[in-house]
């Protein structure tokens, strides 16, 4: 397996491309590429989103804990809400 990303922050998307290949004995017998895009939002972005879309009493906590706000990068997000 090999594989190369590309990151583009104005259109909030990491680009990953990836490249499998099956050996046997020593020979290359197949190949298969995948293109893997992800696509990341912010907090108060993806709470926009919730909100647009009827969800409410919306709750973040950070790192599975509740009541924990995050502080820091590294922080998990999670967010909590009702459906419409």
């Amino acid at each position: 397996m090999q594989s190369s990303s590309s990151i583009d922050p104005l259109e909030q998307l990491n680009l990953t491309l990836i490249r499998y290949e099956k050996w046997l004995n020593g020979n290359l017998i197949a190949t298969e590429f995948q293109r893997l895009p992800l696509h990341w939002f912010g907090r108060d972005e993806f709470i926009s989103c919730l909100q647009e879309n009827g969800y409410k009493n919306i709750t973040l906590c950070a790192n599975y804990t509740p009541n924990l706000q995050p502080t820091s990068y590294k922080d998990t997000l999670c967010f909590s809400a009702l459906m419409p």
